[in-house]
């Protein structure tokens, strides 16, 4: 079978609401896929019919697959996917691979996912949860100047930023102050929070560490609500990698951790 047979297969599931089959089947297409746009479409379909799992099972690793999906899609030159990223409070800049170098299929690592009328699992605040970032600045363009001057800005999205800007847009150290109350103070890249900073959050979660595109992503430490503290590797705004939590009661899980999941 060719791509578009595949496509058009994937596409009967999708309309059947058949959400897993449509979601394998699109991974089958995308290494078939000819151009950067038409693997694109692909991750993004794909993202949509993993959202409607995600909305039954509320499954915490079925969203990270599902923003993996939205941001490959992106990097393949699909334009809804930057805007639904957006729509969901994620802060990212494309990569532009190769057409020849198709996302990798299968497995706990994060695949496809989307849609444009649901709503994602909801953040919650207690530490054997994992949730996004509500970061909601769009993807920049890679600035032209590199002489940061000192500023306030008022974003599009009710957000107030205070410290360096480069071209209009946050670039160097600075603070920004979320409509929702939430609090992030370091390094940003071209409008994004990259590098190293502190973010804390309105619900009293408090975050330090490595930040990419707005997300927690390598080293940090996050302290909950309910007085648990986890330090170690993070990966999309949660527990992911080599880690440590310690929960209020004294327990402490030491190990590898997967999309906020301990396992061992």
């Amino acid at each position: 079978m060719d791509y578009n047979d595949v496509f058009e297969e994937a596409v009967s599931f999708f309309q059947e609401k058949d959400w897993e089959n449509a979601s394998l089947t699109f991974i089958k297409a995308l290494p078939l896929a000819p151009n950067d746009e038409l693997k694109g479409i692909c991750c993004f379909m794909n993202a949509n019919s993993i959202l409607e799992i995600v909305k039954i099972s509320n499954d915490k690793e079925l969203f990270a697959m599902m923003i993996t999906s939205l941001r490959e899609s992106a990097d393949y030159g699909n334009e809804d996917a930057l805007v639904y990223l957006k729509s969901m409070g994620f802060e990212y800049t494309p990569k532009n691979p190769s057409s020849s170098s198709a996302p990798n299929s299968g497995g706990s690592g994060g695949e496809w996912g989307m849609t444009s009328s649901s709503s994602a699992p909801q953040q919650k605040s207690s530490s054997s949860e994992w949730g996004m970032t509500s970061s909601s600045s769009a993807p920049q363009q890679q600035s032209t100047s590199t002489k940061p001057n000192k500023g306030k800005l008022k974003l599009e999205d009710g957000s107030v930023y205070e410290g360096d800007i480069v071209n209009g847009k946050p670039h160097g150290k600075g603070k920004k102050t979320f409509a929702n109350g939430d609090v992030y103070e370091g390094d940003y890249v071209n409008g994004m929070g990259t590098g190293k900073g502190k973010k804390t959050y309105a619900d009293g979660r408090v975050y330090e560490g490595d930040l990419d595109g707005g997300l927690a992503e390598g080293k940090g430490k996050m302290t909950f609500t309910d007085g648990a503290v986890y330090e170690g590797e993070f990966k999309y705004n949660g527990q992911h990698g080599k880690g440590k939590m310690t929960y209020s009661n004294g327990k402490v899980e030491e190990g590898k951790w997967q999309y906020g999941k301990f396992v061992g």
